[in-house]
C-alpha cells in the first residue's frame, strides 16, 4: 500500500543565495497547498524583499524579526549594538564629490522631464563612476587593476572605470542644453579620476588607521566595502600596508554578490562599513557587532543620517506586545485577513558622528611663478622731475567714498566681512579662480582672502623689500617718496588735522580730517592729490614749495605705481597658489608656499547681506520701459514684450538698468541670430551672457510653471515659460530679475512673458 508523501510545511529562501522573486513564489505556492504553513526566509532588514511581501495577493501571515525583539524573548538582556557615523576630513574629496552629485542630481531631475533615452544610458554609466570614485578606500590604480583582470561582459559587466568613461562619450542626448550639462559633468569626473589615480582618499587614510590602532585580542574587525572587486583591491592594498597578521583579526566582506552572503564568520568586535548603503545592502546594517562605524565624507552625512533613522525605525526597535507577533505565537490567527507585523516601539536611537582623521593624501605640483621688475624704474631721474601729463582726481588715500557696501557671512569669521559691491570676490570652481561679484555669491562658495594679520603685513612688506633690492630706480623713488612724511611731520608739529584743512580747502583739495589723521600717522605713502603735497611743502616752510612739492609727488606716484605692480602680481602668485603653486620668483630671490599661506585664507560663504536701498518703483519701471521700447526701435520684429511682460517691469524695482541692457541686446542679436537663422550653437550664444554675469536657466520648477504658466495666456494657449534669464540670484528685488520668454516660430521672434521679479511659489 503506498502512502501519498505530502508537505507539513513549505521554506522559502527569499536571501540574495535563494530567489529574488519570494512574493512570486509564494504566491504560487498558496493557490497548489492552500492548506500548508509556508516559511518565507530573508535577510534581517531586507526592506525590499518585505515590501514586495506585504503587497503580493497571497494572504500569508508575516512575522519579521528586529534587533529590538530580543528583549521580548530575555527582558533582563540589553542590545550592546551600537553605530557611528564616521565623518572623514577630507576637504578636497568632499568638494570634488558635492558637486559631481549636484551636477548629477540636477541631470537626474531633467531626465523625468525630459525621458532622454541616450541621457539615461550616459547618466547610468557616470552614475557608476561617480559611485565607485565616492567608495573608493584605496589608490585607484589598484583598484583599476583588480577590474581589470576581473573584467567581464553580459548583464551585469564588470569593466574599468577608465573604460566606463569612454563609453559615456559615445551617445548624445537630444537637448543641446542636456548635453552641455552632462559634457561638464563628464570632464569633472575625468579630471577627479585623473586626480585620485595619483592621490590616497581621505577615507583610505581612515580606514587605514583604523586598522592599524591597536586591539585587544580576540576583538575582530569586519570590513565592508562595495563589491567583490573592490574587496579584493582593498586585500591586496592592506598586505603591502600592514603586517603580515593583519588577516587574523581583520575580515574584508563585499556587500554585494552571493558567495559573501553564504559565508558563515564569527560575530566582531567592530563593523566598518565603506560602501554605499543602498536598498538592496541596507540588510548589512543588522550584522551582530558591538561596534557600527560607517565612513562618509561632510556632504553625504544629512542623507546617510536618514537612511538609518527610516531603517532603525523599522528593524531595530521592537515589536510592540499586543501587536501580530502575539497573535501568531498565540495561534489566535484572523479569519480571511494576515498579520503584517507592522506595529513597532517609538523608541528613538541616536546616532553619533565621530570626526575621523584622514585628509588624504594629493599631489604638490611644483609650479612655478615669478613677478617681474618694471623696466621703466630704470628712467627714475627723468620720472622724478618729469611734469605729469593729466592732473590727476582730488582723490586721496583713505577718503571715505559713497560706495555701495554689502555683507558676507562666511563659516570661519565670527564677523561680518564688508565688501564693495563693485569689487570682485576670488572664487574657487572646479579647480579654476573665478573673479565674482559679490551679490552673486551662493551658499557654500569657497572664496579666496587677504589675512588682515601683523603677519601679513610683514610679509608683503617683505615682498616689497625684495623687489627693491632689485631695482635702484626704486631705491631712489623710495628715498625721494620718505621727504613726504618729513614734511608731514613738520607740519603736524605746527597744526592740528582741522588747522590744515582750510589750507587744503583753499587750494580745491577736499578732505577730511580723518584723512589728515591718517597722513599724520604715516599710514600711507602719500596723497594721490598733486597739490595737497605742495601745500604741505608750504606749511612745512620749504624754500621753494612747488618744485619741492612737484618732485616728491612724481617720487609717491612712482612708488604707489610701484606697489600696484606688485600687487597684481602677487594676486597672480596667490591664484597660482590656489591652484596648487609652490614657490614664487622675485628677481633671483625665490619663496616657498609658506609665505603665501602664511597672507591667504579660504573660506565658505554662508550667505550675502545686502544694503537697504530705497527705490522709488515707478521711475525704474518707467526707466525698464524706456530700455525695452528703445531696443525695440533698434531691432524692429525681433522682441515682443506682451502685456503680462509690460505689467511685470511696471511693478519691478530692479535697478541695474546697463545689465537689462546688455541682456536685451544679446537677445535682440545673438539669442535671435541662433534661432532664426542657426548660425551659432546654444551654448555659445550662452557664453555671451554668462561673461557679463547673466544666467540662463532651461527648465522652471513644476511648482512654479503651475502656478504661474496657465496665468499667461499668447495666441490663446498657455505660454511656455520655462527658458528664462537670471540677472542677479541675491534676494533683495533691486537686484533680483527673471526674464522669461520663448520662440514664436511663426512669427520668427522673441516673446518675452515675464521681466520682473524673481517669481515666487509657496515655498519661496
Amino acid at each position: 500500500m503506498r502512502i501519498a508523501a505530502r508537505p507539513f510545511v513549505l521554506v522559502i529562501d527569499a536571501t540574495v543565495c535563494g530567489t529574488s522573486r519570494a512574493e512570486m513564489l509564494d504566491a504560487s505556492l498558496a493557490e497548489c497547498f492552500s492548506d500548508i504553513p509556508r516559511i518565507v526566509l530573508m535577510s534581517l532588514g531586507d526592506g525590499e524583499t518585505i515590501g514586495r511581501l506585504r503587497a503580493s495577493s497571497s494572504n500569508t501571515h508575516i512575522w519579521e524579526m528586529r534587533i529590538g525583539d530580543q528583549r521580548l524573548i530575555d527582558p533582563l538582556s540589553t542590545p550592546l549594538w551600537q553605530m557611528r557615523l564616521g565623518q572623514i576630513d577630507d576637504q578636497t574629496a568632499n568638494a570634488e564629490f558635492k558637486l559631481a552629485f549636484d551636477r548629477f542630481l540636477e541631470l537626474r531631475r531633467d531626465l523625468e522631464k525630459s525621458k532622454d533615452t541616450a541621457l539615461k544610458q550616459k547618466l547610468a554609466v557616470l552614475g557608476k563612476v561617480l559611485r565607485s570614485l565616492n567608495e573608493l578606500v584605496v589608490p585607484l590604480d589598484r583598484l583599476e587593476e583588480t577590474l581589470i583582470k576581473a573584467t567581464r561582459p553580459g548583464m551585469f559587466p564588470i569593466r574599468c572605470l577608465s573604460r566606463w568613461l569612454e563609453i559615456a562619450e559615445q551617445k548624445t542626448c537630444k537637448h543641446r542644453e542636456t548635453q552641455a550639462k552632462i559634457d561638464i559633468l563628464a570632464r569633472q569626473l575625468a579630471s577627479l579620476y585623473e586626480l585620485l589615480r595619483k592621490s590616497v582618499t581621505g577615507k583610505a587614510e581612515a580606514l587605514l588607521t583604523k586598522l592599524k590602532a591597536p586591539r585587544l585580542k580576540g576583538q575582530p574587525i569586519m570590513v565592508l566595502c562595495g563589491t567583490s572587486p573592490e574587496a579584493l583591491a582593498l586585500e591586496s592594498w592592506l598586505d603591502d600596508c600592514l603586517e603580515t597578521d593583519w588577516i587574523e583579526s581583520t575580515y574584508i566582506v563585499a556587500m554585494d554578490g552571493v558567495k559573501t552572503n553564504r559565508q558563515q564568520r564569527k560575530q566582531v568586535h567592530e563593523v566598518i562599513i565603506t560602501g554605499a548603503l543602498w536598498p538592496s545592502r541596507q540588510h548589512w546594517l543588522a550584522t551582530p557587532c558591538q561596534l557600527m562605524i560607517i565612513f562618509a565624507y561632510p556632504y553625504e552625512i544629512g542623507f546617510i543620517e536618514r537612511q538609518i533613522a527610516n531603517w532603525q525605525a523599522l528593524y531595530f526597535n521592537a515589536s510592540i506586545t499586543d501587536g501580530d507577533k502575539c497573535h501568531l505565537w498565540s495561534l489566535n490567527w484572523p479569519q480571511g485577513t494576515r498579520c503584517l507585523d507592522i506595529g513597532i516601539s517609538n523608541e528613538k536611537i541616536e546616532v553619533n558622528t565621530e570626526v575621523l582623521r584622514g585628509k588624504g593624501q594629493y599631489p604638490q605640483y611644483a609650479i612655478k611663478t615669478t613677478i617681474p621688475i618694471d623696466p621703466s624704474m630704470d628712467d627714475w631721474l627723468d620720472l622724478l622731475l618729469a611734469d605729469p601729463t593729466e592732473p590727476d582726481t582730488s582723490a586721496s588715500e583713505g577718503d571715505a567714498l559713497n560706495k555701495d557696501l554689502m555683507w558676507i557671512e562666511t563659516e570661519e569669521h565670527e564677523h561680518y566681512l564688508p565688501w564693495v559691491e563693485s569689487h570682485p570676490v576670488l572664487v574657487l570652481k572646479d579647480k579654476d579662480i573665478v573673479p565674482t561679484l559679490p551679490e552673486f555669491l551662493k551658499e557654500d562658495d569657497q572664496i579666496i582672502l587677504l589675512k588682515h594679520t601683523n603677519e601679513r603685513i610683514a610679509t608683503q612688506e617683505k615682498l616689497f623689500e625684495l623687489l627693491v633690492a632689485e631695482s635702484e630706480g626704486l631705491q631712489q623713488f623710495i628715498k625721494v617718496a620718505d621727504r613726504w612724511q618729513v614734511l608731514v611731520d613738520k607740519v603736524a608739529k605746527k597744526y592740528r588735522p582741522y588747522q590744515v584743512q582750510p589750507h587744503l580747502c583753499k587750494e580745491g583739495v577736499k578732505v577730511g580730517d580723518a584723512v589728515i589723521a591718517r597722513w599724520y600717522k604715516h599710514w600711507v605713502y602719500g596723497p594721490r592729490d598733486r597739490i595737497a603735497v605742495v601745500v604741505f611743502a608750504r606749511l612745512a616752510g620749504e624754500n621753494e614749495p612747488e618744485k619741492i612739492g612737484k618732485y616728491i609727488a612724481n617720487g609717491i606716484e612712482q612708488v604707489r605705481t610701484a606697489h600696484q605692480h606688485i600687487g597684481k602680481q602677487l594676486r597672480k602668485a596667490l591664484l597660482e597658489r590656489g591652484k596648487g603653486a609652490s614657490e614664487i620668483t622675485i628677481g633671483s630671490t625665490t619663496l616657498d608656499m609658506v609665505a603665501f599661506d602664511d597672507m591667504i585664507e579660504i573660506c565658505t560663504v554662508k550667505r550675502i547681506i545686502m544694503p537697504e536701498v530705497q527705490v522709488v518703483a515707478t521711475i525704474k519701471a518707467a526707466s525698464m520701459q524706456r530700455i525695452s521700447e528703445d531696443i525695440c526701435n533698434k531691432y524692429p520684429g525681433r522682441l515682443y514684450f506682451t502685456p503680462s511682460a509690460q505689467k511685470s517691469m511696471r511693478g519691478a524695482v530692479y535697478r541695474d538698468m546697463d545689465k537689462f541692457q546688455i541682456c536685451l541686446e544679446l537677445m535682440s542679436t545673438n539669442l535671435y541670430d541662433h534661432y532664426r537663422y542657426k548660425k551659432t550653437r546654444m551654448h555659445e550664444v550662452l557664453l555671451k551672457f554668462t561673461a557679463v554675469y547673466i544666467e540662463f536657466e532651461p527648465m522652471m520648477s513644476s511648482v512654479t510653471m503651475g502656478r504661474f504658466g496657465g496665468n499667461t495666456q499668447y495666441k490663446n494657449r498657455n505660454v511656455d515659460m520655462n527658458k528664462h534669464f537670471c540677472l542677479g540670484n541675491a534676494r533683495d528685488k533691486t537686484r533680483t530679475l527673471r526674464i522669461h520668454f520663448e520662440w514664436d516660430e511663426e512669427e520668427n521672434m522673441i516673446v518675452i512673458h515675464h521681466a520682473g521679479e524673481h517669481l515666487t511659489t509657496s515655498q519661496s
